[in-house]
């Protein structure tokens, strides 16, 4: 049975091209790349991110099938493992720079976060028991919500 190539309805727009292209130029004239995970990374520590790492890296955050779409034209092999560990809200960083020294630099622009529900963290959290500074409100149903049995003794919340 022979393959059909599916044909499409409408064309491909002119600025998917464009950043297909824009990928390819930086594959080809960047010394490292590297892929990030942005999930859960609020926008303002991306942009303050972005703004120190300015000159030295170019960030991008295409959609997923734009970054494939770029690595398999480039027909690389050193690319198709790259390229099985995209998955979902990722930058692609572009850079001249030796990639242990790229490494570096982003380990030392690491910033921790608040957690929000649904996430992991990558160290344990440990909460005291005691008297906290917080007041009876949104913090009970937070502190509820995972699993910590807590009582209101004189306006505070005690764990």
């Amino acid at each position: 049975m022979k393959d059909k190539k599916i044909k499409r309805e409408k064309p491909i727009p002119e600025r998917k091209l464009k950043a297909v292209e824009t990928l390819r130029n930086m594959i080809k004239k960047s010394k490292t790349i590297v892929l990030a995970s942005i999930k859960n990374l609020p926008s303002r520590q991306f942009q303050e991110i972005r703004k120190k790492l300015r000159g030295e890296v170019e960030i991008f955050v295409p959609k997923k099938s734009i970054i494939i779409r770029a690595l398999e034209a480039e027909k690389k092999e050193s690319l198709d493992e790259f390229k099985k560990s995209i998955r979902e809200d990722v930058a692609i960083i572009f850079s001249n720079l030796d990639a242990f020294e790229l490494s570096s630099m982003l380990t030392d622009n690491k910033v921790k976060a608040a957690a929000k529900a649904g996430q992991s963290a990558e160290e344990e959290i440990i909460v005291e028991e005691g008297v906290t500074d917080l007041v009876p409100g949104p913090a009970i149903s937070e502190l509820g919500a995972v699993g910590i049995k807590i009582a209101i003794e004189q306006g505070k919340i005690v764990i």
